[in-house]
């Protein structure tokens, strides 16, 4: 009896990571990709299960002209956002200037900038970034369990959505740094007066965030800056 011996062709595939690497967001894979396969966690003994895509399908989709204009639209969003952070990394980053309350007003006279994003967008964008936070905790051992972000209490997501306005729309950390050269004296009282006047910023931005920005502002003497 002859046997075959071949092995047989695995089909290739891709785990969430890959295509986010790719330039996929959630939202381009909810919209364009089927749901996917799910296989055991190589990594977490007993936890969540991979979601994979077969690649050669996902190749041809990243072919086709919907994911060309998502995908440009994306990244016209995101270079917008990052030129105006670059603008003030360039011209202000490498000086230590924090030394009054005028000179912050200046800072934000000058650079503070909040783009409008679509509210679908945004909270799925804020969400995205929340999510890849905990897998890359959970990499490195940091949790015990992935959360699922997509289906937590809205006041969980709304936190994260203003927490990510605030650190990756603007330029809030970049001032922040400008006011902390390892020994001011006056750190807390200048992260303070910042963090306050971010968020009021994003308040008036955007209103739908309003109570969770208040709720902000009222742990600022004693939270986390």
């Amino acid at each position: 009896m002859i046997t075959n011996t071949k092995a047989r062709k695995r089909t290739r595939m891709y785990c969430q990571k890959a295509l986010l690497d790719k330039g996929w967001t959630l939202g381009m894979i909810k919209k364009l990709l089927p749901e996917p396969t799910l296989r055991a966690n190589p990594v977490i003994k007993g936890g969540d299960r991979m979601k994979l895509w077969v690649a050669d399908y996902v190749d041809e989709i990243m072919k086709s002209e919907e994911y060309k204009v998502l995908y440009n639209k994306d990244i016209a969003r995101r270079k917008k956002i990052s030129h105006s952070l670059l603008d003030f990394y360039l011209k202000k980053e490498c000086e230590f200037y924090g030394t009054t309350i005028d000179s912050i007003e200046e800072d934000f006279e000058e650079y503070f900038e909040i783009p409008i994003i679509a509210d679908e967008i945004l909270v799925n964008d804020a969400l995205e970034y929340q999510q890849l936070f905990y897998e890359e905790q959970l990499l490195f051992g940091k949790i015990d369990y992935l959360p699922d972000v997509f289906n937590a209490p809205e006041e969980d997501k709304n936190r994260w959505i203003v927490n990510y306005i605030r650190h990756e729309l603007t330029c809030y950390d970049c001032i922040v740094r400008r006011y902390d050269d390892g020994s001011n004296k006056d750190r807390a009282f200048f992260y303070q007066h910042i963090k306050e006047k971010t968020l009021t910023e994003i308040k008036a931005k955007y209103p739908k965030y309003a109570e969770e920005c208040d709720k902000q502002i009222k742990k600022i003497p004693v939270g986390y800056f």
